[in-house]
């Protein structure tokens, strides 16, 4: 019995050795485990910093990026807007600068050289000039002005110029008096190197 007890006392002190050993072990494997939590908890809460700081500096350079583009864009529309100015004055200036093709009334003698460019609508030569003149409108000196008059029915201004055939120019000043008169004329160029 005394070998029994011995025995027994000798696996009950080995089971709480071992208890002690294991618990001890275990309670290092538990300190061990916290730490390791603790750690990862510390380490993704860094990552999920880390993102946050990245999304943000995302956000921040595409906010930065959109305010370039609409600074762009804006810069584009006032180029745009500046070359249409541009344009409308030189086109005002172009319009201001060239003289002028209209029918001939006796109100639209001007102070300016004026031709009065007797035409007839079955005349092909009249024709020629009249779409010359017409293409050609913004070429007409400024201080030109060319009429227009219907060689069928001004009967009266024919007779007072003594025009005789359509296609027929006369220059003549604000008052309506002769300077010159010519046939044949192509196009304004030809106008113009007639003009005294």
């Amino acid at each position: 019995m005394k070998k029994n007890q011995a025995l027994v006392l000798g696996v009950i002190s080995f089971v709480v050795v071992l208890i002690l050993i294991t618990g001890t072990n275990g309670l290092l494997s538990l300190q061990s485990r916290s730490s390791n939590s603790q750690t990862l908890q510390t380490e993704d809460a860094m990552k999920k910093e880390d993102a946050m700081k990245k999304e943000d500096a995302m956000t921040k350079e595409d906010a930065m990026k959109k305010e370039d583009a609409m600074k762009k864009e804006d810069a584009m529309k006032k180029e745009d807007a500046m070359k249409k100015e541009d344009a409308m004055t030189k086109e005002d200036a172009m319009a201001k600068k060239s003289g002028q093709y209209v029918s001939y009334n006796k109100d639209s003698l001007t102070g300016n050289s004026n031709v009065i460019f007797f035409a007839a609508s079955w005349c092909p030569t009249c024709r020629g000039l009249d779409n010359a003149i017409n293409s050609q409108a913004n070429t007409i000196p400024s201080d030109l002005t060319i009429l227009k008059a219907d060689y069928d029915t001004e009967t009266s201004l024919k007779q007072k110029y003594g025009v005789t055939f359509q296609h027929t120019l006369v220059q003549v000043d604000d008052k309506g008096n002769m300077l010159k008169k010519w046939n044949g004329s192509q196009n304004i160029a030809a106008i113009v190197g007639e003009l005294v």
